[in-house]
């Protein structure tokens, strides 16, 4: 890994959700993107192929499930909240399967009223460090995206702007810091930091999920930009 960071800020216009697999009651949101979200929003931006449902035996997908790996490998994320979003809960229908019936019957799919939590208007930062080559790719792509791109739902936009690729250095001190930790402090959370690659994977392989801590705390360490800006990668 270089001693650069890819910086971007992430400013979502209208609204967001990053939903919490395995939720009972309603489809609450984490307060901050999954790394496999910031992941995703790469991909996007670089036009590349969609892997989800494939198959291990859909040897179509294969070469890009093994791009994802080597990014997951050699790439690490971290994020910050600058302004933390407005938490908003309310009713909205939500489209299943029916456990009933085939795909090619009628009315195979049912509405259920759901309380859905969506973030209002946040803006994030994130930061990506790796090999010079996949810095200045994913710099040229957020620029200028082969997509449109989106921040958690499918139809919540985000704007990128001040994307760059800046000098850092490693400060081996005890600091506070006020972006995502990958620590539990104060303000704790379970983060899924790694996607799900069971299925579509050679080795498969569950989602990792990590004790976090959104808005920062107490660190050892923490990497420093020429303009004084400290932060910490999650993974």
């Amino acid at each position: 890994m270089s001693d650069q960071v890819l910086r971007a800020t992430l400013d979502v216009p209208f609204e967001c959700a990053f939903a919490k697999s395995g939720a009972m009651n309603g489809i609450p949101s984490y307060r901050v993107p999954p790394i496999p979200t910031l992941q995703g929003v790469v991909y996007a931006a670089l036009g590349r192929p969609s892997i989800i449902g494939s198959t291990r035996e859909d040897r179509g997908n294969e070469t890009e499930a093994e791009f994802r790996a080597q990014i997951q490998e050699e790439c690490r994320f971290g994020v910050r909240i600058v302004d933390p979003p407005e938490r908003h809960r309310d009713l909205r229908s939500r489209m299943k399967r029916s456990k009933t019936g085939n795909v090619s019957d009628q009315g195979v799919y049912e509405s259920t009223p759901t309380q859905v939590e969506s973030l209002i208007k946040p803006t994030y930062k994130m930061y990506i460090g790796g090999p010079e080559h996949y810095l200045s790719t994913f710099e040229n792509a957020l620029k200028d995206p082969e997509r449109l791109l989106y921040l958690g739902r499918s139809d919540d936009l985000v704007d990128i702007r001040e994307v760059s690729v800046d000098p850092i250095k490693r400060i081996d001190e005890p600091a506070t810091v006020d972006c995502v930790i990958p620590e539990a402090g104060d303000d704790p959370e379970l983060l899924p930091v790694e996607p799900d690659y069971l299925g579509y994977r050679n080795v498969p392989k569950p989602a990792r999920v990590e004790t976090v801590s959104v808005t920062g705390g107490a660190v050892d360490h923490y990497y420093e930009t020429p303009d004084g800006e400290r932060f910490i990668y999650v993974l």
